[in-house]
């Protein structure tokens, strides 16, 4: 069971999603999506490993200004990056396939 398993994620205001996603594991899943899908990769010269190299900076600079003071957010990805809401789709995607993946029960029908 990896340390992701371990955790429970609950989210009841889709506001506080970005700051509740785990900067590190949603960068293992960006890597698995890139080494898996090549599609992304015509559209760029950047290997998959620098594509990450880049992306773990945009998801890990944290410092903020707020009234006029410089703040660093201690939890979860960086707030207002314009590739967050990709990563946090695919992270939660990760995290709904690993929930139904491991369900045992019977599931509804359509």
């Amino acid at each position: 069971m990896t340390e992701l398993d371990e955790k429970n994620i609950t989210l009841y205001d889709v506001s506080a999603q970005f700051t509740c996603v785990p900067p590190k594991e949603a960068l293992d899943v960006v890597r698995d999506c890139l080494a898996y899908d090549s599609i992304w990769n015509p559209g760029t010269e950047l290997s998959a490993s620098q594509v990450c190299v880049l992306l773990e900076l945009c998801l890990n600079i944290t410092y903020f200004i707020y009234n006029g003071n410089i703040y660093r957010q201690r939890h979860g990805c960086a707030m207002r990056s314009l590739v967050l809401p990709i990563v946090v789709n695919l992270f939660m995607e990760k995290c709904e396939r690993t929930a139904l993946d491991s369900f045992t029960g019977t599931l509804p029908t359509p």
